[in-house]
């Protein structure tokens, strides 16, 4: 008499599972693979959103304290601070270089180019010649300003900011 649960009758059931887990597998790398590149590479998702906005407060931040640390440190004023620095040009400020921010006797900072992920022809801006508005007194701020940032990269720094979020009708592109 012939037992039914011998292992000859089960032969080649195990091989069949580990194919279909195998085929399962395949079929779930797949659709997550199409997953991750999908959307339009002009987009920025919420999560670089906030990667990126936490890059630019940082670095805002490096530099906000580095002139911080001349005024104390090396006695400089306002208008004797300069952004000069060997990336970009136009912002020469006499040759003091304990007041440059990017010099190693200045403020020591790394002058870091925008990402292009940023948004289209994003730059950083330098000026000492505006007065923004309820910030400090009336004289001209030291500003930093990154132009043409991407609508959610910019929310999301005005949301860590406490600022005001901006729509798509607001002029902002």
């Amino acid at each position: 008499m012939k037992n039914e649960n011998s292992p000859n009758n089960e032969s080649g059931s195990v091989l069949v599972y580990i194919l279909i887990g195998v085929v399962l597998f395949a079929a779930l790398s797949y659709v997550v693979s199409n997953m991750m590149r999908s959307g339009t590479p002009d987009t920025v998702s919420e999560e670089r959103a906030k990667l990126y906005a936490g890059e630019i407060l940082d670095y805002g931040r490096v530099v906000r304290q580095a002139i911080q640390e001349m005024r104390i440190s090396n006695g400089c004023s306002d208008t004797d601070i300069s952004f000069e620095n060997s990336k970009v040009s136009g912002y020469t400020n006499g040759t003091n270089t304990a007041c440059q921010v990017f010099d190693p006797a200045g403020g020591d900072v790394r002058y870091v180019a925008p990402a292009s992920d940023y948004g289209t022809g994003t730059e950083w801006v330098f000026s000492g010649d505006n007065n923004a508005l309820d910030v400090g007194t009336s004289s001209p701020d030291l500003i930093l300003v990154l132009q043409n940032v991407d609508l959610k990269i910019c929310n999301e720094i005005n949301s860590k900011s406490d600022v005001n979020l901006v729509s798509d009708t607001d002029g902002v592109s």
